[in-house]
């Protein structure tokens, strides 16, 4: 791979492991903020019994709906036992099929980092890392970890096209989270803009 080709990669593979945290923070703030915001809703309905009594009623209604569909399509599996067999077949066909690329930079990255091998947790925390890229055929991640291994690899362009492919769905991802109520009410020091995002949340469930 050429020196400016190298570049291109190492900053992509950058902007992507950044978003990455950046996801799995914001992930764990929504969850936080997801705990205080129903205790939030759950003292205003408290508030208002009648609406409460509403609200409960739909929430529990949408909740057996969900229930009886589930017992619906067990049941349809149970009756088809031709479809089981067909899902077994179907999964032998699609077995994932690693890049012998892939593979030979999986087996340097286990040369350095497999517990048998190297003593040192750091190393054989990688090496789990690795393992679970490798088993869901994930390039991009191998080729993160070459580069925190200082691995020398090759890529082409379609890999080239993967990375910023990954890097643009992760961002519509952080865009998502920040659509959500839970994130815009957590975000928000006002009161009132606090009680108009509640109060959307509650006609969703209520009329959706």
């Amino acid at each position: 791979m050429s020196k400016l080709k190298s570049l291109q990669v190492k900053r992509l593979l950058k902007e992507l492991d950044y978003i990455e945290s950046e996801l799995e923070y914001r992930h764990e703030l929504v969850s936080e903020a997801d705990n205080q915001f129903m205790i939030y809703i759950s003292e205003f309905l408290e508030e208002n019994p009648e609406l409460k009594k509403l609200y409960t009623s739909r929430i529990d209604a949408r909740v057996e709906q969900i229930i009886n569909k589930k017992i619906e399509k067990s049941s349809a599996e149970l009756d088809d036992n031709s479809s089981v067999s067909q899902e077994i077949e179907e999964n032998s066909e699609n077995q994932i099929i690693v890049p012998s690329k892939i593979k030979s930079l999986y087996r340097e990255i286990v040369k350095l980092t497999h517990p048998d091998i190297i003593k040192r947790k750091n190393m054989n925390d990688i090496y789990i890392n690795a393992t679970k890229y490798y088993t869901l055929n994930d390039k991009v991640g191998i080729f993160k970890i070459c580069d925190e291994l200082n691995i020398d690899y090759d890529l082409d362009d379609e890999d080239v096209v993967e990375i910023s492919d990954k890097i643009n769905l992760t961002k519509e991802k952080l865009f998502f989270l920040e659509s959500t109520l839970t994130w815009k009410w957590f975000n928000t020091d006002d009161d009132l803009q606090r009680k108009i995002i509640m109060v959307d949340y509650i006609k969703q469930r209520l009329f959706s």
